[in-house]
């Protein structure tokens, strides 16, 4: 799949197409790891997805960069559509004793 930018019509990057048997590969592969991921404490789960943004946030300014450059928006735009995710989330959630519970 090429990847341009609709601007100038430069290619940004060349990235491989999933097929039918690769997505079925990676479903499956979800799939099987589903269990694992049930059994992991709430707190677990919670600070994996912490560590994603994390990680998100470190990557955020090429992130931001690609976005704007394949799909033409402003980056102020892409910056703010990386970081819904992580305000939604960040401090959104608690842990009391009972179970996890969403903050306001």
């Amino acid at each position: 799949m090429t990847i341009i930018n609709p601007a100038t019509e430069e290619i940004i990057q060349e990235v491989a197409e999933d097929t039918e048997a690769s997505v079925r590969e990676k479903y499956q592969a979800v799939k099987q790891g589903q269990p694992g991921w049930a059994a992991l404490p709430v707190e677990e789960r919670v600070g994996v997805i912490a560590r994603f943004y994390e990680a998100l946030d470190m990557e955020k300014e090429t992130l931001a960069a690609t976005l704007t450059a394949e799909t033409g928006k402003p980056l102020q735009q892409s910056y703010n559509e990386l970081n819904g995710p992580a305000i939604v989330s960040a401090g959104s959630w608690t842990i009391p004793p009972d179970g996890l519970r969403r903050n306001g």
